[in-house]
């Protein structure tokens, strides 16, 4: 277990210390690409298959009936 556990942390070492290289020496739109990359990854490890939905639309049922329910009051 302690041989896993040493060879966990060099690998995470030597992925933060590739990380570090890579932004140091990158432009601004390297380093978003690099990030972006990054949060994917996350996401992946994380198990988290929800896609982004730029155009949500952020009533709840609630208050769709309200509307609706005061838009035909009026009428």
């Amino acid at each position: 277990m302690t041989v896993f556990i040493w060879i966990a942390a060099v690998v995470v070492l030597g992925f933060l210390i590739t990380l570090m290289v890579a932004l140091r020496g990158s432009t601004p739109a390297e380093r978003a690409v690099i990030i972006r990359a990054l949060a994917e990854l996350a996401r992946g490890l994380r198990g988290s298959n929800n896609k982004v939905i730029e155009h949500a639309n952020t009533e709840t049922p609630d208050e769709k009936r309200a509307d609706s329910a005061s838009t035909t009051s009026k009428q």
